[in-house]
């Protein structure tokens, strides 16, 4: 065995001691588990096995298949991402429509399974909040329509920094956790997606009030008690 290997084989039997019910010996094997990754610039990914890999991580379809894409689709893509730790994939396809052939935008999901079903159950509450608030903030200042994109981003923006003030108060043990499954989410697009390239995005016009008022929205927003 070469010494990469056994540093990975140490530190898999530091995570195995890491769900020990001793809370005391629980907490100290995964704080040695995290200082061995850090030292040999290791992720957690790096010491699964490929087979323990590919049984966590799966794809499905996610949402509608649009010609044209809803505003606060993307920006609701953005929360998910941040929340469930998964991951997006948009790519366009042809299909034919009333005898003609049209492109559409096909999006996926991919990650650990139990974070891809509770990204898809706050979807369905984002895809009816978002679109209120943005009514709701038209009604009260009158807005243009030419302002939605950036009150949308505004949402997102506003929910990822309560999101990173939040991630400050959570223990050794739940940001560890969380960085396995959104390593989980990174290996399954490696797996489906080898050649994935990514498009830069265009910069959205609006103005500064759309964007404040959609990011205070964001800082609001509580996806916790929006699960079932």
């Amino acid at each position: 065995m070469s010494v990469e290997e056994s540093i990975k084989s140490k530190i898999r039997k530091l995570f195995a001691l890491a769900t020990s019910p001793n809370q005391h010996e629980a907490e100290n094997a995964l704080a040695m588990a995290q200082k061995l990754l850090i030292q040999n610039n290791l992720k957690a990914e790096d010491i699964q096995t490929y087979e323990q890999k590919r049984q966590k991580f799966t794809k499905d379809p996610f949402g509608e298949d649009y010609e044209r894409e809803p505003m606060w689709f993307g920006s609701a893509q953005n929360i998910l991402e941040l929340a469930f730790k998964v991951k997006f994939i948009r790519s366009r396809i042809a299909v034919v429509k009333k005898l003609r052939k049209v492109s559409t935008f096909r999006t996926t999901i991919v990650g650990d399974s139990l974070a891809i079903e509770l990204a898809k159950e706050s979807y369905e509450f984002l895809s009816l909040i978002m679109p209120m608030w943005w009514n709701a903030h038209r009604r009260k200042t009158n807005a243009p329509l030419s302002d939605r994109s950036m009150f949308f981003i505004g949402i997102s923006a506003g929910f990822k920094q309560r999101f990173e003030e939040e991630q400050k108060l959570l223990t050794q043990q739940e940001c560890f956790a969380l960085q396995l499954v959104e390593d989980i989410a990174t290996e399954g697009v490696k797996h489906y997606y080898p050649n994935l390239k990514y498009r830069q995005v265009k910069k959205l016009a609006g103005s500064q009030e759309s964007f404040n008022a959609g990011y205070e929205n964001g800082k609001n927003l509580n996806l916790d008690r929006e699960v079932t």
